[in-house]
């Protein structure tokens, strides 16, 4: 009877850590999508990674640009040209 109630509340929190990163997943998506429209496009998803070069102190052009075009399409992941909720909740297949 432990053993169960030690993997149901394994069970729990891991549900609850997943709930958890969706609902941060989900409200960080909500900020970078400016015009509030329910996605994010290549210009929104650019502020962010401009960021982010500035962090890792890319400074190159050819490399952000690359790194831009790279990340978008990893994530749009019907070619769109948008991002939606579910693609950026969507883990990138290796």
């Amino acid at each position: 009877m432990k053993k169960i109630y030690k993997t149901m509340t394994v069970a729990a929190l891991l549900l609850g850590s997943i709930g958890s990163a969706n609902a941060i997943s989900e409200k960080y998506f909500a900020q970078l999508d400016a015009d509030k429209n329910g996605t994010i496009n290549i210009t929104e998803f650019e502020v962010n990674l401009q960021k982010y070069f500035e962090k890792k102190n890319i400074t190159d052009p050819e490399v952000q640009a690359k790194k831009l075009k790279n990340g978008f399409k990893k994530k749009d992941l019907n070619g769109d040209g948008e991002i939606s909720i579910e693609e950026w909740n969507t883990k990138p297949q290796k």
